[in-house]
């Protein structure tokens, strides 16, 4: 069971310094890069003329998918760049990058099938704003809801956002902030066999007050997405 890593190019509009909206963007497949290709992200940030998507499906089960994210400028350099696993026991499927109004971003979207007593992922979603990645939900077949698995680290989904941004997050003006917090905060992160090495620092945010009161506001949110992240951790 072995598919060669996808090398996916969106091409921006020169002459904007961050991706524009996606409906403007040409999607095509090149020959994949060594998988030393995706590499750190980088300090400068000089304008973005290319976004490259990398997917790496499974090899081998059990083993898990991955991708990276990579901005490029007009000369073939990396402006910041993201590395990322996309399910453990799974399949990847189509991925799309459209432009969300809802988020005013460009929201990327992988579909997933589970193999062999894999997660019951379908799909998952990202948004790409001001060369910030943020996970902001993970779907089954039905487009309900299921948490991030930090427990386990070949279960993560994604990136998660920097401890200290969880906080200012759940306040955020920007759904898609909101929604990375409340993702992380959501998640499983103490299993029977196994611990996150962020469940002591989760457990000292959902002590707040504040925390808690903010998360109760947010169970009555406008956006759908939200209020659903918000319900499932408020439970």
């Amino acid at each position: 069971m072995t598919r060669r890593p996808l090398l996916l190019l969106f091409t921006v509009i020169p002459g904007i310094a961050q991706p524009v909206p996606s409906q403007r963007l040409q999607l095509r497949l090149v020959p994949p890069p060594p998988p030393s290709y995706l590499r750190k992200p980088g300090i400068a940030q000089p304008q973005v003329t290319q976004i490259a998507l990398y997917l790496a499906d499974v090899f081998s089960i059990p083993g898990g998918t991955y991708g990276g994210l990579q901005l490029l400028n007009a000369q073939g350099r990396e402006v910041k760049a993201w590395k990322f696993q996309l399910g453990w026991r799974n399949r990847l499927g189509q991925a799309n990058l459209t432009y969300s109004i809802d988020y005013r971003a460009d929201l990327l979207t992988i579909n997933t099938t589970p193999v062999i007593n894999g997660r019951d992922i379908a799909k998952i979603y990202f948004t790409l704003r001001d060369q910030q990645l943020h996970l902001i939900r993970i779907e089954d077949p039905n487009g309900k809801l299921i948490p991030n698995h930090y427990a386990f680290p070949n279960y993560e989904i994604g990136v998660p956002p920097p401890l200290a941004d969880v906080e200012p997050n759940l306040h955020s003006q920007h759904p898609d902030e909101v929604l990375s917090a409340l993702i992380l905060l959501g998640g499983t992160h103490i299993d029977a066999d196994s611990i996150s090495p962020h469940a002591a620092e989760i457990d000292r945010i959902l002590a707040k007050p504040a925390i808690l009161q903010q998360i109760k506001t947010l169970t009555n949110a406008n956006n759908t997405w939200i209020r659903e992240a918000a319900r499932q951790l408020a439970k």
